[in-house]
Protein backbone atom coordinates (compact mmCIF):
# COMPACT_ATOMS: atom_id res chain seq x y z
CA UNK A 1 0.00 0.00 0.00
CA UNK A 2 1.16 3.48 -1.47
CA UNK A 3 -0.99 5.91 0.66
CA UNK A 4 -1.17 5.58 4.56
CA UNK A 5 -4.21 8.14 6.23
CA UNK A 6 -2.53 10.04 8.99
CA UNK A 7 -2.78 13.13 10.99
CA UNK A 8 -3.28 16.16 9.16
CA UNK A 9 -0.82 18.90 9.75
CA UNK A 10 -2.42 22.18 10.89
CA UNK A 11 -1.90 24.19 7.90
CA UNK A 12 -3.98 21.31 5.73
CA UNK A 13 -6.36 21.95 8.72
CA UNK A 14 -6.34 25.57 8.41
CA UNK A 15 -7.33 25.04 4.32
CA UNK A 16 -9.97 22.44 5.06
CA UNK A 17 -11.82 24.45 7.73
CA UNK A 18 -11.58 27.49 5.11
CA UNK A 19 -13.09 25.24 2.41
CA UNK A 20 -16.09 23.53 4.74
CA UNK A 21 -16.95 27.70 5.35
CA UNK A 22 -17.12 28.17 1.71
CA UNK A 23 -19.38 24.93 1.11
CA UNK A 24 -21.92 26.52 3.84
CA UNK A 25 -21.94 29.52 2.56
CA UNK A 26 -22.61 28.24 -0.90
CA UNK A 27 -25.17 25.56 0.59
CA UNK A 28 -26.95 29.05 2.11
CA UNK A 29 -26.57 30.85 -1.39
CA UNK A 30 -28.50 27.87 -3.30
CA UNK A 31 -30.98 27.65 -0.78
CA UNK A 32 -31.80 31.61 -0.64
CA UNK A 33 -31.34 32.38 -3.86
CA UNK A 34 -30.73 29.34 -6.58
CA UNK A 35 -28.08 27.54 -8.18
CA UNK A 36 -27.40 30.20 -10.89
CA UNK A 37 -26.25 32.98 -8.75
CA UNK A 38 -24.68 30.92 -6.07
CA UNK A 39 -22.32 29.27 -8.67
CA UNK A 40 -21.88 32.55 -10.12
CA UNK A 41 -20.78 33.70 -6.92
CA UNK A 42 -18.73 30.85 -5.43
CA UNK A 43 -16.80 29.52 -8.51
Amino acid sequence: MEHVIGPIDEEDKQLLNEGVEKATLAITEIMKNGLDIAMNKYN
